[in-house]
């Protein structure tokens, strides 16, 4: 994957060059002002934290996950914890202002709403969800087929999607604010359900059948009633 430094060293040309563009385009210009405020981040899916030496600079506590690749010592600073294991195995035992996807999300595979439930779960009120992904500068074809659509997972669960930088090299940075304001969703524990169903003429209304969850994208919750449990 992209930046994430999974073989060797990982700087093959499109790690590189994707790398480059993040820290002249998007670090320096758009989240110098837009993580003010913002203290921890979790990066989800880490590899060997090569991304850490430009969280570093806008975030105090730095948490990486990653189940294969270890965090290489160069991108360890003293705000970094670095945690081998599974996102939606592993329990963290604290929230975050800020969890990202760095050409990572697309790898759970049928698993993404759970992976936004949790996300949700362990987000600071007014958090984000940071979700990047490229189509371009791929190192090999092996992930073509572990694609998403964005809007299908986030309208069950009533949340918005917001572009926030579309590049000509087709790398779509985009990121999901939580929606507390919102009186048809609540989050209780590790758990969301349904509290009203909205007006049906707002677009982003959650879709019922019968008090049941349409639309679900995962086979473990095809099911379930409108309450779901993080397993």
């Amino acid at each position: 994957m992209c930046v994430r430094s999974y073989g060797g060293d990982g700087d093959i040309i499109g790690g590189v060059r994707n790398l480059k563009w993040m820290k002249d385009t998007f670090f320096s210009k758009y989240l110098s002002n837009y993580w003010k405020g913002f203290r921890s981040i979790l990066d989800v899916g880490s590899g060997n934290g090569r991304l850490n030496k430009f969280l570093d600079k806008y975030f105090d506590e730095i948490f990486n996950i990653d189940p294969n690749v270890e965090l290489d010592k160069r991108f360890s600073y003293g705000k970094t914890t670095y945690i081998n294991g599974k996102f939606l195995q592993h329990t963290f035992g604290r929230k975050f202002d800020v969890i990202s996807f760095n050409q990572s999300f697309r790898l759970f595979e049928k698993q993404q709403d759970l992976v936004l439930i949790k996300s949700l779960n362990l987000l600071n009120r007014e958090g984000m969800i940071f979700i990047q992904s490229s189509s371009q500068f791929e190192e090999t074809n092996i992930y073509k087929d572990q694609h998403f659509e964005l809007d299908k997972l986030l309208l069950p669960l009533g949340l918005y999607r917001d572009l926030f930088v579309d590049t000509r090299i087709e790398t779509r940075f985009s990121f999901i604010r939580r929606i507390s304001e919102r009186k048809d969703i609540e989050l209780v524990g590790e758990s969301v359900r349904i509290v009203k169903v909205d007006d049906p003429s707002d677009p982003l209304s959650i879709p019922y059948q019968d008090g049941e969850y349409v639309n679900r994208l995962s086979k473990d919750y095809e099911e379930h009633k409108t309450e779901h449990r993080i397993i």
